[in-house]
């Protein structure tokens, strides 16, 4: 059903796309475009992006160089989560997502699994430019990785890295993946606290763990934008890094057609408010808890561009108010709004 609305969505904006590019005055003044350039920090050659859709705070407000470094994974031990006798040194998992980098590099054909790993998602990774997210578990150990890689080449190719990206580049103001991808350690920390302060909850729900990594020869890229906020900016961002994440060993998922299960996503996404996704599918029922697992802790607002809650009290809603949003943010937004949006300093953040 997911796919349906988005599929929906995406038609409708190909032809507003295509009514949008007539009935333009010859004698209008052309405006200045939102633009993003991009380059490797060692190197003089940039790539550029200019689209009304680009907005400055989700390029510029995901990265945060200190709180990075500050959640690394460790060296020492990690205990597993549900075996407390049984742990793994944080720097014997190093080297293994290292070489699997490098087995990444050196194929561009999609593979089901790697030396160390097994392949659980790729639909968002593009083998042939080396940019996007893909996902993978250690073959032998209760860890999850979750793999970013960008090139200032594919970092202004935002439709080159599957068909989700796109709904969200429309939405979020030009977000992708690999931005997103800084919110979820700090926005689990958030959830888990929210978890752990309410007598009731705290007993039913809990989320994974999770921790940064990226090489130990680390190669950054420029970001750099014009026409985008009050002053022009530019920070650097890895080219690589990852999230690393307990493994739930899973009894069940939460399915859409089951009406109890249904009932409890929405319940639980209403408790965590608007800063996590409701997808039902982030929801599992842990095999030796029996706890519901939040898995996936990207900051939804951020993915979606979402400055006001959602209002729904079932799923049908709640796809109804994304298709509803995604056509209003791509072909329905006056240009005082598209101005205000491009220009803000920051984006409000939506507490739990």
């Amino acid at each position: 059903m997911f796919y349906f609305f988005i599929h929906a969505m995406l038609i409708a904006l190909s032809i507003g796309y295509q009514s949008s590019l007539s009935c333009r005055s010859m004698y209008r003044k052309p405006q200045p475009v939102p633009t993003i350039t991009t380059r490797w920090v060692d190197e003089s050659m940039t790539y550029q992006l200019s689209h009304q859709q680009l907005e400055q705070a989700p390029f510029f407000e995901q990265y945060d160089e200190q709180y990075f470094n500050e959640h690394l994974l460790p060296d020492g031990p990690i205990i597993f989560r549900n075996k407390k006798k049984q742990s793994v040194p944080g720097a014997h998992l190093k080297p293994m997502i290292e070489e699997l980098v490098k087995e990444l590099h050196a194929t561009t054909e999609t593979q089901e699994s790697f030396t160390n790993f097994i392949v659980i998602k790729q639909r968002d990774y593009n083998p042939e430019t080396k940019a996007g997210l893909i996902i993978v578990k250690f073959k032998e150990y209760p860890f999850i990785i979750k793999l970013f890689m960008e090139t200032p080449e594919s970092f202004v190719q935002p439709f080159s890295k599957g068909f989700e990206p796109i709904f969200f580049f429309m939405m979020g103001g030009g977000v992708n993946r690999y931005l997103a991808g800084f919110s979820r350690v700090k926005n689990r920390a958030m959830i888990q606290e929210h978890i752990d302060a309410h007598p009731e909850w705290k007993n039913i729900l809990s989320s994974p763990r999770k921790w940064f990594w990226r090489p130990e020869q680390t190669r950054f890229f420029e970001l750099c934008s014009t026409h985008m906020g009050c002053s022009d900016r530019c920070i650097q961002l890895p080219s690589v890094y990852a999230i690393v994440c307990d493994a739930i060993d899973a009894d069940h998922t939460l399915s859409i057609t089951n009406g109890d299960n249904r009932r409890l996503g929405i319940e639980t996404s209403h408790f965590f408010g608007a800063r996590v996704d409701p997808n039902i599918q982030n929801f599992m029922v842990e095999k030796e808890t029996k706890k519901l697992v939040l898995v996936d802790t990207e900051h939804f607002p951020t993915m979606v561009g979402l400055r006001e809650p959602l209002e729904y009290d079932n799923y049908i809603a709640w796809y109804c108010e994304l298709m509803r949003k995604c056509l209003k943010d791509s072909l329905f937004r006056s240009k005082k709004e598209r101005h205000a949006y491009q220009h803000a300093q920051t984006r409000r953040v939506l507490p739990c």
